[in-house]
């Protein structure tokens, strides 16, 4: 398929690709240097930013590729629950935006006992598997003081928006953040976006810094 034909195709699909996951989570995350701090105060602040490339898959063969600005943010933090926003930018082809929210126990961060669902952060590695009718989500990767890198893949059930049964789309996530100086979040904004469910679309509220 011809790139020009790709990039209408992926723009057409990504918007009702784009998901938020609310799920009561319990979870376990230690890292280097969050001494006396809990899981929403040790990752939240300023947002990490970075690069994030899409590829997706058709029956195993990559058809195209994009490349985006990508942001992970710890928000929206209580006594017991935190979310965790990722964003991922393409520009004119589109954006990607999702939310997953949680129950942290001190550095814990997981949940249930991954049957059949779940999402955690054990140390400093991320992992979760998400089942749904339409499609299933698998995340991995490592998260750390200023630096998460995250692969989500997303395999389709059953024809959707655009995509096939048997397509995959993974988006590989390469952000950092430098605290050196302070984790002030002043001057970002919170801004509505559409953020998209298996069950359909609903606004969410995402930092933009």
């Amino acid at each position: 398929m011809k790139s020009t034909t790709m990039k209408k195709y992926f723009l057409n699909s990504l918007m009702s690709f784009s998901c938020i996951i609310l799920l009561l989570l319990s979870a376990g995350c230690s890292k280097d240097n969050v001494d006396n701090k809990d899981f929403a105060t040790a990752y939240g602040g300023k947002p990490y930013k970075g690069d994030v490339r899409v590829e997706l898959f058709e029956n195993g063969t990559s058809l195209n590729t994009w490349d985006g600005d990508g942001r992970i943010a710890v928000i929206e933090a209580e006594a017991d629950s935190v979310s965790i926003v990722f964003m991922a930018d393409y520009g004119t082809t589109g954006e990607v935006n999702f939310k997953v929210r949680g129950k942290y126990d001190q550095m814990n961060y997981m949940m249930g006992d991954q049957q059949p669902s779940y999402f955690k952060v054990n140390g400093k590695t991320i992992d979760g598997k998400i089942f749904t009718a339409d499609q299933n989500f698998n995340f991995t990767g490592t998260i750390e003081n200023e630096r998460v890198n995250m692969t989500m893949q997303v395999e389709f059930l059953k024809d959707l928006n655009g995509f096939k049964q048997g397509d995959r789309l993974d988006l590989n996530f390469n952000t950092t953040r430098d605290i050196s100086e302070g984790n002030s979040t002043e001057g970002c904004q919170m801004r509505m976006v559409p953020i998209w469910s298996p069950n359909g679309m609903t606004m969410g509220m995402v930092p933009d810094c």
